[in-house]
């Protein structure tokens, strides 16, 4: 089930927001795995990725990364 936008956005801009107040000036984030194998031990067991669709990955990327250019957070979008 997709994250609705508005909470999707308060997730983000809050992790952004304190990860600046701790220092933190660039993140290795957002993770854009796609969690097709619920029983993958490394992404499905541990919920690391938004989502097993495509564009509801890419919308949830997209949201962390605006989230991240408000405060002036740099990121490095990643996968395993």
């Amino acid at each position: 089930m997709a994250l609705p936008e508005s909470e999707a956005r308060r997730l983000a801009e809050a992790s952004c927001v304190e990860m600046k107040a701790l220092g933190v000036d660039f993140d290795l984030a957002p993770v854009v795995d796609f969690d097709t194998n619920p029983d993958n031990p490394n992404i499905g067991r541990i919920a690391r990725a938004f989502s097993a669709d495509a564009d509801e990955v890419r919308r949830c990327a997209r949201i962390f990364g605006d989230a991240a250019r408000a405060v002036g957070l740099g990121l490095c979008v990643k996968h395993y």
